[in-house]
């Protein structure tokens, strides 16, 4: 029965963070290109993290070497996707570059050229040529003639994505956003710096230090849980923010409607009160008008039988009834 050495923790506990940190990326961003990208860049550091717990596994130096070529391989190629990262967040929140599918175009040439070199390059000894098991203390690697100038390149990608963060930390007036950069800055980095000194330089010089690149990982991956859960809080509070004022307004237009129906109805209410006492008023003025016309009509009667001559009792009778 094979033992598990202890070395073999913590590349394996890096492996599943990184895996659960790709997971949570493609749950909670969906179909976003920005999210993608970094799901992939959680998965390929997973991908080396898992080999490297397969080469404390390995029982000989041969197998060692078969894992320990695709955990360079895939940590490699992880500094792409992390700098593709870094300017699609720079240009998704800025509004891009000016030519922003031309630098897309070459920035894609550039990592597809990585990648195929280190395809090319995976299956010979020129990056790996050999590897020593220490079993009290990891492995002790010996390079190729060109692994050295990958490690150069590799060191140029980090100060690139170390740029690209910054220069976006710098530009953005927004403090959460300035916040997450901070975070997303300190979390590339630890995963970079530990993976640059500890990974592929000091092991050349006899110093078995790989273990000590992935204690570094699981940090890095905290920090990135930390970014993500502050940048949700924070957009919870804006659509709590915007809630809020959508149901001022909607309050506010509703007192405003409420008002002029009230206004409405008592205009109403008046009408009704002014066409009422109109009526009550003009019932009498016609019953005047009616008995002032029949005591005109009588007196002119009146008169006209007075000039007349003498009246007769019975007409002068009934012209003082209508009078009367």
């Amino acid at each position: 029965m094979t033992t598990v050495s202890v070395y073999a923790i913590p590349p394996l506990v890096s492996a599943l963070f990184m895996c659960s940190l790709a997971i949570v990326t493609l749950v909670s961003t969906g179909r976003q290109r920005l999210g993608r990208l970094f799901a992939a860049f959680c998965a390929i550091v997973a991908a080396s993290s898992f080999f490297g717990f397969m080469v404390e596994l390995a029982e000989t130096d041969d197998a060692a070497l078969d894992y320990v070529r695709p955990e360079f391989f895939f940590m490699l190629i992880s500094l792409g996707f992390a700098n593709l990262y870094a300017m699609e967040m720079t240009g998704a929140r800025f509004g891009g570059f000016r030519h922003r599918q031309f630098v897309r175009l070459i920035a894609g040439i550039l990592i597809s050229v990585w990648i195929a070199t280190l395809v090319m390059l995976y299956a010979t000894d020129w990056m790996v040529r050999d590897v020593t098991r220490l079993p009290e203390k990891g492995v002790e690697l010996s390079y190729g003639p060109v692994m050295w100038v990958i490690l150069s390149i590799y060191f140029i990608g980090t100060i690139r994505n170390l740029t690209f963060l910054l220069g976006a930390y710098k530009r953005t007036p927004d403090g959460a956003f300035r916040e997450f950069i901070k975070h997303n800055l300190l979390a590339f980095h630890t995963i970079f710096a530990p993976a640059m000194w500890l990974l592929f330089v000091l092991p050349v010089f006899g110093w078995p230090t790989q273990v000590l690149a992935y204690l570094a990982f699981p940090v890095a991956v905290l920090i990135f849980y930390v970014a993500i859960v502050r940048v949700q809080y924070r957009q919870v509070e804006e659509l709590n923010v915007s809630l809020e004022q959508k149901v001022e307004e909607r309050t506010l237009a509703l007192k405003r409607t409420q008002a002029r129906l009230a206004q409405s109805e008592r205009m109403a209410s008046l009408g009704k009160l002014a066409a009422g006492v109109a009526h009550e008023m003009n019932n009498p003025v016609g019953a005047v008008r009616g008995v002032a016309s029949s005591v005109t009509s009588a007196v002119r009667k009146l008169k006209a039988q007075l000039s007349d001559g003498p009246a007769d009792p019975d007409s002068l009778r009934s012209v003082l009834d209508v009078i009367e």
